[in-house]
Order: C-alpha cells, then structure tokens, then sequence
C-alpha cells in the first residue's frame, strides 16, 4: 500500500475508535444518570432493588434512544442521497 492509502485508513480506524468510544460513554452515561445517580462502582455490584431498576427501566431506555438515532440517521442518510443534495456530498 502507498502512504496516502495508509493514511487514509488510520484516519478512519481513529474515526471508528472515536465513535466507540462515544457510544461507551453514552452508554455508561444512560445507565447512571437518573434520579438517582449510578457510580461506575456501584454499577459493577449492583444489589436486587439497582439491577431491576437497571434493567427494566433505564437499559430498555438506552437501547431505544441508540436503535431510534440509528434509525434516524440510516433514514437521514438515505434521504440525502436520494433528493441528491449536493451539500450533503
């Protein structure tokens, strides 16, 4: 491969990492901020009352908000390029 292929390719890698890492920290974000907040240690040993409010209110809630701005996103993607805006390019 030649630098510029090389180049471009670590760029992207880093785009890639950069957004990972985002959506951890969105995530982790989700599941602690509340009305009662959630330190990561007592996210890792979690008693009977923390894992049913956990997982039955606060992930359903997380995992809707990413599946809805993928959605939205895929969708908004998708009609970009079908009314062919240039600024969108």
């Amino acid at each position: 491969m030649n630098k510029a292929t090389e180049k471009k390719e670590r760029g992207i890698k880093i785009k890639y990492t950069a957004v990972f890492l985002f959506l951890l920290v969105a995530l982790v974000a989700g599941l602690s901020l509340g009305t009662e907040f959630y330190s990561l240690r007592r996210l890792l040993h979690l008693t009977d009352i923390d894992k049913m409010i956990l997982f039955n209110i606060r992930g359903p809630r997380v995992l809707a908000a990413f599946i809805i701005g993928a959605g939205l996103s895929i969708t908004g993607a998708v009609l970009q390029a079908i009314l062919k805006n240039p600024l969108a390019e």
